[in-house]
């Protein structure tokens, strides 16, 4: 064991040890110790994880600027297993706190959160909806149906001890059946998330670990793990996983949100902790270290000299005492609080309620490039803002896919395109079958859809269909056509008619009875873009008329 190993692990010992009366007897997150142990037994594995981190903001980046600041619109949905292993009734925690489990990692994911509400006004624009939703598998690795949830009995007391604070992979021996634990299933295919007891010496030793992704496929042997097959996931103590959980014990009102697993799950997607985890001083590992000068990689997420964990849990804090933390001072952004809101950080879990813009798009670009094998399942379809248009009207499509990393339209007028939300205008009238192709590196789906859009050639069309009658005694007057502001105009000197709109397949849209048509003001602003016909009837006669909504 080298020393520069030892230090850090003489840090952490002292974290445990010194916490173990008046404090928190854990650790929040082993996610620094994890890395740790994987680059002492893998040299080129923290080189691994920056590279695969700075691929992905890349990516990211390259993807705005290619569809000019829009992102992927699809919803990235993927399976995850749970594996329970427990030494007794206790630690086999029921379905339904496993429910709640899955219920806040689609909440917090899609920013649906019960307190989505609460970010401070001067975070409020950088907080961002990740669109990634978690079910439970519905197939396991050999094929046969599955609840997702697995339960493997052991022997083993804690899965967490000083033999794991010293000896690489020690820390693992819960992914493993023949060290008492549960081996993975593919890890390339689902998110294994593992609860089991984390205690040390009979009080929390870390609440949960994460490795974050790695992708270099052409690096030499040796850049990537052997074992990551097989430790890729999420470990969870059993106390501080689910929300409101009834063996919560010195955890409840800090870690019973069911926040230890989103923030675990944030560093399996690559996120790192906000305040940027500064090594510790070589000449003094007891000594605080500032990480003000240290960056979690990402600009929307302020500086923080350290975390935001409560060290009394006899006297928690307030989540407005805890917004008074201010650590940093920012040259760029000005004097910004520490965002203790943000799932990466250490704070009570009741007051985190978001991810910043630049965390999700890190987030999304890892499921891409690293952990794409995680897109089982896809979905596509796709919708227009009208389906009737004039020619040279620009006609916006939108897609709704899930799962979906690249996009392939067909127009049906031999034009292409490869933007998540194209806009197109036909040159020609007719009818135009449109056809929408997604894929991801596991599969593809075509959505097609026959004569789709009808565009019409404005002077091919019959504007008047009129009794002759009426429009001779009356000097009549409809404008403007098209409509372009949601208003249609008519003057006549009709003091008593009968009005009706209805649209192409002939449903009424609009109506009016007995009104004067002197100074007629008609707003259809309700109505979507498209063809439709305006009748005018009275005792006299009737006038029909087309008119285009834009």
């Amino acid at each position: 064991m080298s020393k520069t190993y030892l230090l850090p692990l003489i840090a952490f010992l002292c974290i445990i040890s010194t916490t173990i009366n008046a404090q928190f007897s854990h650790e929040r997150c082993g996610y620094a110790l994890a890395k740790s142990q994987m680059t002492q037994m893998h040299p080129d594995y923290k080189t691994a994880v920056l590279q695969t981190f700075e691929n992905a903001k890349q990516r990211n980046q390259q993807m705005r600027s290619v569809q000019d600041g829009e992102e992927n619109p699809t919803v990235f949905r993927i399976p995850v297993v749970f594996h329970v292993v427990y030494g007794n009734e206790t630690q086999n925690l029921p379905d339904e706190l496993i429910q709640s489990q899955l219920d806040v990692l689609n909440e917090d994911f899609r920013h649906l959160n019960e307190n989505a509400s609460a970010v401070r006004e001067i975070f409020e624009d950088r907080v961002a909806d990740p669109k990634i939703e978690f079910y439970l598998a519905d197939t396991d690795p050999d094929g046969m149906p599955t609840t997702g949830i697995t339960r493997t009995e052991t022997s083993v007391e804690s899965f967490f001890s000083l033999l794991a604070l010293f000896t690489p992979g020690e820390l693992d021996k819960m992914k493993f059946t023949a060290d008492g634990g549960k081996d993975a299933w593919d890890t390339e295919r689902y998110v294994n998330i593992w609860i089991c007891n984390l205690s040390f010496q009979g009080t929390p030793g870390v609440l949960g670990f994460a490795y974050p992704p790695t992708e270099a496929p052409n690096w030499p042997d040796g850049s990537i793990p052997d074992n990551s097959n097989q430790v890729s996931g999420v470990a969870i103590h059993y106390e501080a996983f689910g929300r409101n959980s009834p063996v919560a014990g010195q955890l409840a009102g800090f870690a019973d949100e069911g926040r230890t697993a989103v923030h675990e799950v944030g560093h399996y997607l690559g996120l790192r902790h906000i305040w940027g985890d500064p090594p510790p001083n070589p000449l003094d590992p007891f000594a605080t270290v500032d990480g003000c000068p240290v960056d979690d990689g990402l600009e929307d997420t302020p500086n923080a000299s350290s975390n935001s964990q409560p060290q009394d849990p006899a006297n928690l804090p307030t989540c407005e005492e805890l917004f008074e933390k201010n650590t940093c001072e920012m040259d760029e952004d000005g004097d910004l609080p520490d965002m203790i809101e943000n799932y990466m950080d250490y704070s009570i879990e009741a007051c985190q309620n978001m991810f910043t813009k630049q965390q999700t798009g890190l987030m999304r670009s890892m499921l891409e490039i690293a952990r794409s094998g995680l897109l089982q399942q896809i979905e596509g379809d796709f919708t227009a803002d009208a389906t009737t248009v004039y020619i040279n009207d620009s006609v916006q499509f939108t897609p709704e896919t899930v799962n979906a990393l690249t996009y392939a339209w067909d127009f049906g007028d031999e034009n292409t395109s490869s933007i998540y939300t194209p806009k197109h205008a036909y040159t020609e009238a007719g009818y135009y079958t449109v056809s929408l192709t997604v894929s991801n590196p596991n599969t593809s789906l075509t959505e097609e859809k026959i004569e789709y859009i009808e565009v019409i050639d404005t002077t091919m069309i019959d504007t008047v269909d009129t009794n002759i009658s009426l429009l001779l005694a009356n000097d009549l007057r409809i404008f403007p056509t098209p409509i372009q502001d949601g208003f249609l105009y008519i003057e006549s000197d009709l003091s008593k008619a009968d009005l009706m709109i209805y649209d192409v397949e002939g449903k009424v849209v609009y109506t009016e009875k007995s009104t004067a048509l002197t100074e007629k003001t008609l707003n259809l602003q309700g109505l979507s873009k498209g063809i439709y016909f305006l009748r005018i009837q009275n005792e006299t006669g009737s006038h029909q008329q087309k008119i285009l909504v834009q």
